[in-house]
């Protein structure tokens, strides 16, 4: 890509944002002018990392260590309570939104926190997953700069049995 057209494309969006901010002034909409950024590769707004040089976002490690610390009060509280484990996999959701395929760790989480009963202990499978979920932790991010892979597999597991296959494109 040419230089003039990031030149230009930066001087597009900094006259937009100027005049964003122009308009939210004019209309009193709060905007907090020392957490605004310009042509920085390093941004920390609610509880997201962007990392420019890298090509990547994430949650920060303040919200990840955040998730994880409430998950293992919550594994490991005497008598939990659904509204825990609800906050809990709450937590994990704003996460699990930088790799999204990772959300389907939590299955008897949800499955529990819908058919909850008084419990004296948290069930095992519930804490499996959310130990598994602090264990992927390091995987949940968007790589922006990641090439599409053409290889298409598709892969089946079972008690009895398993199957791969791999294509080069649909047919």
């Amino acid at each position: 890509v040419p230089r003039h057209f990031w030149t230009q494309a930066e001087t597009e969006l900094s006259d937009w944002h100027r005049a964003a901010r122009e308009c939210w002034l004019r209309w009193n909409i709060p905007s907090a002018q020392d957490k605004s950024l310009s042509q920085d590769c390093h941004a920390k707004e609610l509880g997201c990392y962007s990392n420019g040089d890298r090509g990547t976002l994430g949650s920060t490690v303040d919200r990840r260590l955040t998730t994880a610390g409430v998950s293992l009060y919550v594994i490991g509280a005497d008598r939990p309570h659904r509204m825990w484990l609800a906050s809990a996999t709450g937590c994990w959701n704003f996460v699990f939104q930088f790799r999204r395929p990772t959300s389907c760790v939590l299955f008897q989480t949800w499955r529990a926190i819908s058919h909850w009963v008084n419990c004296r202990t948290l069930p095992r499978e519930v804490g499996r997953e959310l130990l598994m979920a602090i264990f992927l932790m390091p995987i949940m991010i968007t790589k922006l700069r990641a090439k599409v892979d053409l290889m298409l597999t598709c892969s089946d597991a079972s008690e009895s049995g398993a199957g791969v296959a791999a294509a080069a494109g649909l047919t």
